[in-house]
């Protein structure tokens, strides 16, 4: 399957995220906040097909960290979540948001439409 990167401050949230991934067969990386989720994507930005990031975190937030993956790899997906989802209807850039709270459901379907959409831009 795919290597996801999870970026997220609320363990209980890394937590359950990385479960749901790994139950579908995912291998999953996790970083506590932006600053964190950036320098283990340098270590090992080759192997990751998508970053799953939390919007609102200290340190460097979820869009900053995009811009920064953005900047080095345009065409890498990543998508935001947020207990503001409301606030970005269209997503952030090309980066769909999440809303926070999520069903298990919910989450499957945002990262394999995201998986699938790499898949199409690489092809």
């Amino acid at each position: 399957m795919a290597a996801v990167l999870v970026v997220d401050d609320n363990e209980g949230v890394r937590k359950l995220v990385t479960m749901l991934l790994e139950q579908k067969g995912h291998k999953v990386l996790c970083a506590n906040n932006g600053l964190e989720g950036l320098m283990v994507y340098s270590s090992y930005r080759a192997q990751f097909d998508l970053v799953l990031t939390d919007i609102d975190m200290p340190q460097m937030d979820g869009i900053q960290l995009a811009a920064r993956i953005h900047a080095r790899d345009p065409s890498k997906k990543i998508v935001l979540m947020s207990g503001r989802a409301a606030e970005y209807p269209e997503g952030v850039g090309n980066n769909p948001v999440l809303s926070k709270p999520f069903r298990p459901d919910e989450l499957i379907a945002v990262v394999e439409a995201a998986l699938k959409a790499q898949t199409e831009s690489v092809g």
